[in-house]
């Protein structure tokens, strides 16, 4: 998967088939807690620096 569709599935877009979101809510779960992880490091570091 590219970073820009994991950071579509990272951004929540509705997806209207019910079966579809639980596929999507689980699916690729690790990649996109890395990647959640990174923004928050990157965040808090800009933070520190004010």
């Amino acid at each position: 998967m590219t970073e820009k569709a994991l950071a579509e599935r990272a951004l929540a877009h509705t997806i209207r088939n019910t079966t579809d979101a639980a596929y999507h809510r689980t699916d690729l779960l690790e990649q996109r807690r890395e990647m959640m992880q990174a923004w928050e490091d990157r965040v808090l570091a800009e933070v520190a620096e004010i």
